[in-house]
């Protein structure tokens, strides 16, 4: 009936599963709204490296929306995380009245299809006057024995790429298209694999102890 239809303007995916925000506040950086000591909202983001953050979700009751607090958080967010250079997101193209929010927040439409939508913003901050290579095209390089320790790579295009014998311990990966790649004598202890589409995968020859 009407009662069990979800109205994606209003919440969400996930908005009320218990198990999805218990993964949120383990493995995230969530935030609570409150207002008179009531939880009316929260705001849950991934902050990757020094300078990149994603807006996850953010959600408002339906009874306190259009006040102007979604738009109050969204700004205390970007106080809390000065460094963070570049913010993107992703939203559901049936979540009409988001576009909207978003684009008034100052976040700018790069990617489009029927379900949907991809947007980023970019902020000027003391980060940005770091060394900072972009554009460049240095596709069929090889680096070796360098020291690549604590960089940041972003939108950047590392399709068929090979890491052999290398550390790439505590190495954060979040958003990113990893499909069609393999991983052969890898140690992955004490990884964290969490919010992933395993689809079509094949695991041969693998030890789980301790999972």
């Amino acid at each position: 009936g009407q009662d069990d239809v979800i109205d994606y303007n209003i919440q969400p995916p996930g908005y009320s599963s218990v198990e999805m925000m218990e993964y949120s506040i383990e493995e995230l950086d969530s935030f609570k709204v409150v207002m008179d000591k009531e939880i009316i909202g929260g705001i849950i983001v991934t902050i990757s490296g020094k300078s990149y953050g994603r807006i996850d979700r953010i959600f408002v009751a339906p009874v306190y929306q259009g006040k102007g607090i979604g738009s109050h958080v969204m700004k205390l967010i970007e106080k809390e995380y000065p460094n963070i250079k570049i913010w993107d997101l992703e939203t559901s193209s049936r979540q009409i009245n988001n576009h909207h929010f978003y684009k008034k927040m100052g976040y700018q439409m790069i990617f489009e299809s029927e379900d949907e939508y991809c947007y980023v913003k970019r902020i000027k901050t003391s980060s940005n006057k770091e060394s900072v290579v972009t554009n460049k095209d240095m596709k069929n390089s090889q680096y070796e024995n360098c020291n690549l320790a604590n960089t940041e790579y972003y939108q950047v295009n590392l399709k068929n790429s090979s890491f052999v014998g290398s550390n790439i311990m505590n190495m954060k990966m979040s958003n990113c298209n990893v499909s069609q790649s393999k991983f052969r004598n890898i140690n992955f202890r004490r990884s964290s694999y969490a919010d992933l589409n395993l689809s079509g995968s094949k695991f041969n020859l693998v030890t789980l102890g301790g999972v």
